[in-house]
């Protein structure tokens, strides 16, 4: 798991300037063998702009996946005295299979408080939804229509938007 973690976080670094938060999936079929350093870029990883949601699928030994999950026993830092916030979502796919829906709600179940409190922990207000910065409002869904046309009308109003917009610069 570290490699991939240490990329993950070294790109996640690299762009915090863009306020952008990640959402990353991890699929794993198995255990983790080096669980001291995956702690490690957890704890460092857990005061940027992210959340990870492991998915463990098959019937592997998934008790270090517990662990970086956090829910029974709080990761504690390497100095050991201070919790980091929780970033870590694990979810055994073998469990909730059965029910897509209930798969889906308990994955994103801690997205929305990580979120959050990476919002409130760093003084950070989400943005207002803007306007183009041509002044132009962002397009609007138009309901379906059953024309067997759909697919021409569509490409013909795209053609004429690009028309429009070349026409104008």
């Amino acid at each position: 798991f570290s490699p991939v973690l240490r990329t993950i976080v070294r790109n996640i670094e690299q762009r915090k300037h863009l306020n952008i938060y990640h959402v990353i999936l991890l699929l794993t079929d198995g255990c983790i063998h080096d669980m001291r350093e995956t702690i490690d870029l957890i704890v460092k990883a857990s005061v940027l702009p992210l959340s990870i949601i492991i998915i463990g699928i098959g019937e592997a030994d998934f008790d270090n996946m517990e662990i970086l999950d956090g829910d029974e026993m709080p990761i504690i830092n390497p100095v050991g005295n201070q919790e980091i916030p929780d970033i870590i979502q694990f979810v055994k796919y073998n469990d909730l299979k059965h029910d897509v829906g209930l798969l889906a709600g308990e994955v994103l179940y801690e997205v929305p408080d990580q979120f959050v409190r990476y919002m409130n922990d760093n003084g950070q207000m989400p943005k207002k939804k803007h306007s183009h910065s041509d002044g132009r409002k962002p397009p609007t869904k138009k309901p379906p229509t059953k024309s067997k046309w759909n697919k021409v009308d569509s490409r013909n109003d795209c053609l004429r938007q690009f028309s429009d917009s070349q026409a104008s610069h």
